[in-house]
């Protein structure tokens, strides 16, 4: 199997009806955004939520895209949450193409975890270099877009009325941060990087586990 997510060269639409990789089967669905598994699965339920429009970074969605991003995150978190436990989110968000900080995929997509790890202080010893100022709303990301360098994103458990943005203060930002974090927890350090660990056994219980597709207004 081909390790990549085919939105990486399509856009969203396109890519799902002609795609045939179990990663890019879409579970939830509305008018503007998709949440299908990803490639490089470290825990079961790991979704990304990808816009039907082709952008960078959620940063540059617009403001109405982003709010119905919300209104499609409070319809399908809580089937996470029921089948998973918490959930945390989390974006590497891109400046320009090929940049470290987008992972190797220059597409929006938004990272939803289920997990009970402090990926705020696993990020602050992965990247030292990172500088973490406190927000308290998803819906003021667009503020990131105009940051030349990229950022990262958190909202360390989606209940949680706080959320971090992380910028590069110093030396080179590192890639694929909250997978170095996750893979660190797991005792797993080795297996952060998506494209050589694609966890084809975590995609699959992840799709047999929500394979009820739900098509939100």
């Amino acid at each position: 199997m081909k390790n990549c997510h085919s939105f990486q060269t399509k856009f969203a639409t396109e890519a799902y009806a002609e795609s045939r990789e179990l990663w890019d089967t879409p579970i939830f669905e509305s008018r503007s955004f998709v949440a299908l598994p990803t490639v490089g699965a470290l825990v079961e339920g790991w979704l990304l939520v990808v816009p039907r429009v082709a952008e960078l970074s959620l940063a540059r969605l617009s403001t109405s895209l982003i709010s119905e991003l919300g209104e499609f995150l409070e319809g399908i978190v809580p089937a996470l949450e029921s089948a998973y436990g918490p959930v945390s989110v989390f974006e590497h968000g891109p400046a320009i193409s090929n940049s470290s900080v987008g992972c190797g995929v220059d597409y929006a997509h938004l990272h939803l975890v289920p997990t009970r790890f402090d990926l705020l202080a696993g990020a602050r010893k992965v990247a030292p270099n990172i500088r973490w100022d406190q927000f308290v709303s998803f819906d003021e990301i667009h503020k990131c877009a105009s940051l030349v360098d990229g950022y990262w994103f958190l909202k360390q458990n989606y209940r949680s009325n706080s959320c971090y943005l992380g910028t590069c203060e110093y030396g080179p930002p590192t890639s694929q941060l909250f997978r170095k974090v996750i893979a660190n927890y797991l005792g797993r350090p080795s297996l952060f990087d998506w494209k050589i660990a694609p966890g084809e056994s975590m995609i699959a219980a992840t799709v047999e586990n929500l394979n009820q597709r739900t098509i939100l207004a």
